[in-house]
């Protein structure tokens, strides 16, 4: 995989020389832009996407913090990783650099040898992030597949029965939960019986000794402490507020 690479610089044996002669495939990227000032640049990054934005500080018509900066203020799509390749020293170029998020702060007299260990390091940093991504797209799929499981078996689903259905482990199962929920499984699962039961109450057909065990309870006292736990009131109250009707236990 090659990442997206653009490079803004006003200084032309910089901007063409550094895309050229620099091993930028060798180091897995590939240049797909090079713009003179941040405005150009910026024209760009708004109609296509790129992983990483090597930009000199001092520019016209927008210069590098400027640059920064719009591209701290984009709302949608992936934002690229952000390097200031520049001939200042001074601190506070640094400082705002970093503030504007920039990763790294290259100084243009560093040598061949150590740019090439640079954007290394930049790569691995990459890599690491894309792998990071990869690995929540796959739990988002995974939770997906549990939450269905979970709505049709409602009544006797366990965190057991669950990780067997998807051949993990209950611990790694319980860890998506609360990664991707802020619950753990048993607190999710008593969030969804207790949602069904409350629109269960709502059909009048049911008794609510039906409604405990259509939701996975056999013991109707448990099911109304937990219900009440929830919901603030019995379910025989709920049911009467919600119905204006009484009905058998």
């Amino acid at each position: 995989m090659l990442y997206r690479l653009v490079i803004v610089d006003d200084e032309p044996e910089i901007k063409n020389g550094f895309a050229t002669y620099f091993p930028w495939e060798k180091l897995g990227f590939t240049v797909t832009g090079r713009f003179g000032n941040g405005k150009k640049a910026l024209e760009f990054l708004r109609d296509n996407d790129v992983d990483v934005v090597v930009t000199d500080v001092r520019m016209p018509e927008m210069d590098g913090i400027t640059l920064a900066r719009e591209l701290e203020k984009k709302g949608s799509g992936k934002r690229p990783m952000l390097i200031f390749f520049s001939a200042y020293e001074e601190f506070e170029y640094a400082r705002w650099a970093m503030q504007y998020g920039a990763v790294r702060y290259i100084l243009k007299t560093m040598s061949y040898e150590e740019l090439i260990e640079e954007f290394k390091q930049i790569r691995q940093k990459l890599d690491e992030s894309t792998e990071a991504e990869k690995e929540d797209d796959e739990e988002d799929g995974m939770l997906s597949v549990l939450t269905g499981y979970i709505e049709n078996n409602i009544a006797d689903v366990t965190l057991e029965k669950l990780a067997e259905e998807v051949y993990l482990s209950p611990a790694y199962v319980s860890r998506i939960f609360k990664m991707k929920t802020g619950k753990n499984f048993q607190e999710y699962l008593i969030e969804r019986r207790m949602k069904l039961a409350a629109a269960l109450l709502g059909d009048i057909r049911y008794k609510v000794s039906d409604v405990s065990e259509m939701v996975g309870y056999s013991n109707p006292f448990n099911f109304t402490r937990t219900f009440k736990k929830h919901y603030g009131v019995a379910p025989k109250d709920y049911r009467q507020k919600k119905t204006g009707k009484k009905n058998e236990t």
